[in-house]
């Protein structure tokens, strides 16, 4: 398992940005539907796809400004997707350059 890790780390990290992400627009839905205005731009009515958009664009900090948390729950949980976002994209950073620098390390010693 942590070779296929090391292997596809790439396709491996795009996975938990994808349910990370998925997961969050659960949340984002149900907060719509518990207090409807929680978001500007998004409603109970909207699809599920509506709030992964926002829940992507969130956890990548592009926001694009055309959907963005009016309530202190919302805002509460739009942070914490960032921080979240930020923590896995510096997870990815990290683990390439440890299993670069073990490739490279074996490659030298294996000379």
């Amino acid at each position: 398992m942590l070779n296929f890790i090391k292997k596809y780390n790439y396709l491996v990290a795009m996975l938990i940005m994808l349910v990370v992400s998925g997961v969050f627009a659960m949340i984002y839905k149900f907060l719509t539907v518990i207090e409807p205005n929680s978001f500007y731009g998004l409603s109970p009515a909207n699809h599920l796809i509506d709030f992964w958009y926002y829940s992507l664009t969130t956890m990548t900090t592009v926001g694009y400004g055309d959907v963005y948390p009016l309530t202190q729950a919302a805002r509460f949980i739009t942070i914490t997707q960032v921080v979240t976002g930020v923590a896995i994209f510096l997870g990815i950073v990290i683990s390439t350059v440890l299993i670069t620098r073990e490739k490279r390390k074996s490659r030298d010693t294996g000379r």
